[in-house]
């Protein structure tokens, strides 16, 4: 793949989400490989999809923690929106479960410390992830986890107006039965 976005090059597509493709990609500035999240420039830009792209690298910019993916970059560049963040070699937290790799205790609890901890900072800093499932979180092969995808974030201490009542933000499957009432 020879192509760029922005001044980052594409070295190849490492995964899909709910807002696009993330490639693997390298920053010629600072000569290091990073995690390019980008939206196509075929995808209609509404207003509300651009302020909720720009708020998920916005609000995650604010969480330097541990366990908290890091961002180094947003931008707009040729019809694409896109967000660079680290690199991360391991699994998605689902892909280990479909593999059954996790099955003890001991195996799961250091897990669920790391991501409260990560949450528990983002809480303190008034944003709720209110996306939280097993895709959107990444296990680093030592075992370190990171939280991702902040897309639907809600940051408390703003009124941003991207919310509606009635309006279920969130994956059914993982949201408190509280969550999905009207």
């Amino acid at each position: 793949m020879d192509q760029t976005i922005g001044k980052y090059r594409i070295l190849e597509r490492i995964g899909r989400g709910g807002m696009g493709s993330v490639y693997k990609a390298h920053d010629p500035v600072l000569d290091r490989l990073v995690a390019l999240k980008v939206i196509s420039a075929e995808t209609d830009h509404t207003d509300e999809l651009r302020a909720r792209f720009f708020r998920e690298a916005q609000a995650c910019a604010k969480l330097s923690h541990p366990n908290i993916v890091t961002i180094h970059d947003l931008g707009e560049a040729e019809g694409n929106l896109y967000i660079v963040m680290e690199l991360l070699v391991g699994d998605e937290l689902r892909q280990l479960i479909a593999k059954k790799t996790l099955t003890s205790i001991e195996d799961k609890f250091p897990l669920m410390v790391q991501i409260c901890d990560g949450l528990e900072f983002a809480h303190e800093k008034g944003i709720v992830h209110r996306d939280v499932k097993p895709a959107n979180i990444f296990v680093l092969r030592n075992g370190q986890v990171k939280i991702l995808d902040f897309g639907i974030a809600h940051i408390a201490a703003a009124q941003t107006g991207l919310t509606r009542a009635g309006l279920i933000v969130g994956t059914l499957q993982y949201m408190a039965p509280s969550s999905t009432s009207s």
